[in-house]
């Protein structure tokens, strides 16, 4: 039986204050290809997240998690479906987010690219 490990990004964080009606990026691009993703809104406003920076994708509620599974149970790495390295996540305000921060951590194969 082969045997993955998965391997934690830093996490990336955004404060409140920097969230405005147009996209903002978190953090940097992902340096690695991604199989979970858990991305949360720890902030008192309601956020949409996206994953090109013009396309609304997916909307958080105050105070509330995702986490998307990718692929994180495929234990061959020569083809599985991922999320591209050198992407990243950006957040615009629907409500206007005063306290808190959002935040994205992103999960890999121990041996993706």
């Amino acid at each position: 039986m082969v045997s993955i490990r998965m391997v934690a990004a830093p996490i990336q964080t955004l404060n409140a204050s920097s969230i405005s009606s147009t996209y903002m990026g978190i953090g940097p691009r992902f340096d690695h290809s991604a199989r979970v993703v858990r991305v949360a809104n720890y902030t008192d406003g309601l956020l949409m997240f996206s994953w090109n920076g013009i396309d609304d994708h997916f909307p958080l509620l105050v105070y509330t998690s995702i986490v998307i599974t990718i692929c994180n149970n495929d234990q061959d790495n020569s083809d599985y479906f991922a999320l591209p390295a050198l992407n990243r996540l950006y957040v615009r305000e629907v409500k206007p987010a005063t306290v808190g921060y959002v935040c994205v951590t992103e999960f890999r194969g121990i041996n993706d690219a």
